[in-house]
């Protein structure tokens, strides 16, 4: 599946996974989605995991993702995240990117 965002100086388009029945997205994505930097979704992953708010084998999964660099060919391991972890995110991020009300919404109503 393929979704379009649309807010005033940007068009981000973002492909989701559908596995169990959800939503996955990499850190990239949802830093792409709530349009800031990985490295604060990161800390708000981890916020999130100490506070015992979700639990992490439920909600992250690991992929291979083989990339080529040059000659030689690298596998590297990438968190995908479920959209339990995604709403909860939307919380921290939903007054910086009230775009998204739009899309995370019909996106839970659907998946529940």
């Amino acid at each position: 599946m393929i979704l379009f965002l649309f807010n005033l100086f940007n068009i981000l388009i973002i492909i989701f996974s559908f596995l169990d029945d959800t939503v996955w997205l990499t850190q990239e994505q949802i830093a792409l989605l709530f349009n800031v930097d990985r490295t604060r979704i990161v800390r708000h992953i981890n916020n999130i995991y100490s506070d015992n708010e979700l639990d992490m084998l439920s909600t992250c999964v690991e992929n291979a993702q083989v990339q080529f660099e040059g000659a030689r060919q690298v596998k590297r391991k990438i968190k995908i995240y479920n959209l339990d972890m995604i709403t909860s995110l939307s919380v921290s991020f939903i007054f910086k990117v009230p775009f998204i009300v739009p899309f995370i919404v019909p996106l839970v109503t659907f998946f529940r």
